[in-house]
């Protein structure tokens, strides 16, 4: 009869205990009553933070530029070289001509909107598809290498800009080749909705220290995404320099954001330029694989053709600072002023 006393007092302990630690009970499992709101730990550790640069990511949008060429071929008994060529040349002696088109897609950043005009950062890389390209027959040594083999001709050439209005063809405003900056832009003829401008202040490159983190935010392989990693003191204040982000293909133009340790806000000090890369030519099959399947077991016997591939090294990650930003607007302000475009606001934040 005591046992059953102390069993009895023993139980009634438990389920007090149980209550007041926020547990109950329900068919024989332990449920956890939440006492805070459902959200998860960030890696921001600040909530304000992540607010801000979701707010900053709005700036950030796609490109892609496509373009169509003409591709002449020539025999090698043809001895076309360069100082010969000419239209009637090309036409009469090309043995044929074929028709491609390329495409490639990076990121780009609103810096400038009103309600008829918008300006966008980015790599000029991606928009500068050269005219012409040629190539010529291997000699057996570099000195005989001076008959053309082909000569590719660009015919047109489009950018677009996703999430701008009228569709989001865009026109290329300024581009510098060496610095791989470039201006895009459009002159509306009726007012638009203005579109959100890049809200961070722009910061200093030259403020950086070895293991400095920075915030990267661009469109990898076409997806909006944001990654970090630490940066490497530049060689020279204003210089390019490293961070050992992740950087795949259509990252380029990608908006580069450092964290104030006065205030915790994030501030523009470059965007992503390119990637450290290796390239070999490899054999592939007539249609790729998103065309065809094909069984590995059995031996394949259509043609083959070349293709030059990239293996990207992750890791290394190059850096145009926003000192070069400023120099090339500095030095093509009167373009953009007259364009519409006046950036001093931009850079005075």
């Amino acid at each position: 009869m005591r046992i059953n006393k102390y069993l009895a007092l023993f139980v009634l302990l438990l389920v007090i205990t149980l209550s007041e630690s926020g547990c109950s009970y329900k068919g024989g499992k332990a449920i956890i009553q939440e006492s805070c709101s459902a959200k998860y730990v960030n890696v921001f550790g600040d909530s304000l933070l992540a607010i801000k640069l979701g707010e900053i990511s709005k700036s950030v949008r796609k490109v892609n530029c496509y373009a169509d060429y003409r591709t002449y071929i020539f025999y090698e008994n043809s001895k076309m070289v360069k100082s010969g060529l000419s239209d009637e040349a090309i036409f009469s002696k090309a043995m044929a001509s074929i028709s491609s088109n390329e495409a490639v897609s990076g990121t780009a950043t609103v810096i400038y909107s009103d309600s008829t005009h918008i300006a966008l950062l980015t790599c000029a890389h991606i928009v500068n598809f050269p005219d012409t390209v040629i190539s010529y027959f291997e000699g057996s040594d570099l000195a005989s290498n001076k008959y053309i083999q082909s000569i590719s001709v660009k015919e047109k050439q489009q950018v677009f800009v996703r999430g701008l209005p009228d569709g989001g063809s865009i026109d290329v405003f300024l581009s510098d080749t060496p610095s791989d900056i470039a201006i895009l832009g459009k002159v509306y003829d009726t007012p638009k909705t203005k579109v959100p401008i890049m809200s961070a202040k722009v910061g200093k490159s030259t403020m950086l220290e070895w293991g400095s983190y920075l915030y990267l935010l661009g469109y990898p392989l076409g997806q909006q995404m944001i990654t970090g990693g630490m940066a490497s003191k530049p060689v020279a204040p204003g210089e390019q320099f490293i961070v050992d982000a992740l950087f795949n293909e259509g990252f380029s133009g990608g908006l580069v954001m450092a964290i104030s340790s006065c205030n915790q806000d994030p501030e523009f000090i470059g965007f992503g330029r390119s990637v450290s890369a290796r390239s070999e030519y490899i054999l592939k099959p007539e249609k790729e694989n998103y065309e065809f399947s094909y069984n590995p077991k059995i031996p394949y016997k259509g043609e083959a053709f070349v293709r030059l591939r990239k293996d990207i090294n992750y890791g290394i990650t190059y850096v145009v600072p926003v000192e070069k930003v400023f120099d090339f607007y500095q030095k093509n302000r009167p373009v953009l002023i007259q364009k519409g475009i006046d950036l001093d606001s931009f850079f005075e934040r």
